[in-house]
């Protein structure tokens, strides 16, 4: 059962990222995209992405009580292996760390592993207001 979510989780996110990718290349076209600069390429490229694995990660941190930073590792793991043998199979070449690498993995952990310390300590917070409303109830006004 905890296989077919994570699965689900690392699906879900490779083709949301997918579609943000495929709508920025739309939106700033390809070859400005491919041949921008450093801040045109993080302004573009890596600050949407980031947003929205923010976003992703965050959610699944929050909905995933216990198992919050295997899920995190197993669907970023997944995630990753998934996306260099779809890009592998596309270019019919063997493609794993692409030339931005350097700059989109550090992010990229960084992004996670914030929006995962994010996601646990709004549950841990939206957990103790819901005790203390249970609390006052039992309690009585």
């Amino acid at each position: 059962m905890k296989i077919i979510r994570i699965v689900k989780y690392a699906i879900v996110i490779m083709l949301l990222q997918i579609a943000l990718s495929t709508l920025l290349n739309i939106v700033f076209g390809f070859e400005r995209y491919i041949s921008s600069r450093l801040g045109d390429y993080i302004l573009i490229a890596i600050i949407p992405s980031s947003v929205l694995s923010f976003l992703l990660y965050g959610v699944m941190a929050y909905r995933s009580d216990n198992y919050a930073w295997r899920y995190t590792f197993y669907v970023y793991f997944l995630g990753f292996l998934l996306g260099a043998v779809t890009v592998s199979l596309i270019l019919q070449e063997f493609y794993f760390f692409s030339e931005t690498s350097i700059i989109e993995l550090p992010v990229s952990l960084l992004v996670i592993t914030l929006a995962t310390l994010t996601g646990l300590k709004l549950r841990a917070k939206n957990e103790r207001l819901k005790l203390s409303n249970i609390e006052h109830y039992i309690s009585g006004p």
